[in-house]
């Protein structure tokens, strides 16, 4: 399973495990929220890292390219 993939899956997780709470139905304690806001602060932070990284690894090859160019 990639990144990408555990962090969709901790999403799905967290929206079912508090799918009161995201719908803004009753039935949930006052802590949970706290929770769902920390865990959720989480993902959103590695997906952050996640975009970063893809988008270093998308530009490497064309960095390596130019300095192939300016060498010759």
């Amino acid at each position: 399973m990639t990144e990408w993939e555990q962090l969709y899956a901790c999403l799905a997780e967290l929206e079912e495990e508090y799918s009161d709470l995201l719908r803004g139905q009753e039935g949930y304690q006052p802590g949970q929220e706290m929770l769902l806001m920390a865990k959720m602060a989480n993902l959103y932070a590695l997906l952050s890292v996640l975009e970063c990284r893809d988008r270093l690894e998308a530009v490497k090859p064309v960095a390596r390219e130019s300095q192939a160019v300016d060498s010759k």
